[in-house]
């Protein structure tokens, strides 16, 4: 009797089972997801931004928040993609504080009150030790001339914006994990750009807070930049000019007398 009950059973699972693995085998070849896709089209979007663009100058004001304190002052600056920029800091006077300078290959900082110089060489550097906020040149240059730094990656991912505003976040992964994430506004607009270090640490979120057109360019008119370890800073921008003349060595900076 147990016998011709396993029987039934064996008649009954077999061919549910032969039907699962013919399923199986037919399945077709999976295609690259709506989401991979729109991520691929979103990037050549962002890659176009400013397209002929080669330097811009500007002069506006900043506030930095570091643990002992806010320091605000004027500011000017000249960028020229991809790494290239020389920055004046002024007092709230008008006198001159701090004039940093990068090249591409060097990075050189003179501090007014004392004369001090102080130089680094070496690829795309990060300010973090030179400004007090951990953002790299060629970052920094991107975002005076409107231009969103893109982190190498290895996938894309493309969500709906969890604030709810109807826009999309584009999500840069790679082998140690999230990478960059970008938040569009329900008009298509990057309105905020985190970018994360090792092990997927946030090391700092750039929030665009306006923009202003110059000669067809979008750039940016406010820029509040957030650390991960909690510094912030807030950029203002008064007036811009796109490529301007580049003068020889305008971004070189050595001491008196070239000691």
């Amino acid at each position: 009797m147990a016998s011709r009950s396993r029987d039934r059973l064996l008649r009954c699972l077999l061919p549910a089972a032969l039907a699962l693995w013919l399923t199986a085998c037919a399945r077709p070849v999976v295609k690259p997801s709506a989401s991979v896709d729109e991520g691929r089209r979103m990037l050549a979007q962002l890659a176009q931004v400013n397209a002929g663009l080669e330097a811009v100058k500007g002069v506006g004001s900043f506030t930095l928040w570091l643990p002992e304190g806010a320091h605000s002052a004027r500011v000017a600056w000249i960028a020229a993609a991809p790494d290239r920029i020389r920055l004046h800091v002024f007092g709230l006077l008008g006198q001159g504080q701090l004039i940093l300078a990068a090249d591409g290959r060097c990075i050189t900082l003179h501090a007014a009150a004392d004369g001090r110089f102080y130089s680094r060489c070496a690829d795309d550097p990060d300010l973090e030790k030179v400004v007090g906020f951990p953002i790299l040149v060629s970052d920094l240059v991107s975002l005076l001339m409107g231009r969103i730094p893109l982190r190498t990656h290895s996938r894309t991912r493309v969500t709906t914006d969890d604030a709810g505003a109807g826009g999309l976040v584009l999500s840069l992964g790679g082998f140690w994990g999230s990478r960059q994430k970008i938040t569009f506004d329900a008009e298509g607009r990057v309105r905020e750009v985190a970018y994360f270090g090792a092990a997927g640490r946030l090391r700092y979120r750039v929030v665009l807070k306006a923009r202003c057109r110059v000669d067809g360019y979008a750039l940016p008119r406010a820029l509040l930049l957030t650390a991960g370890n909690g510094r912030r800073l807030r950029l203002e921008v008064s007036r811009c000019w796109v490529n301007p003349v580049l003068k020889p060595g305008i971004f070189t900076l050595a001491p008196p007398g070239g000691a």
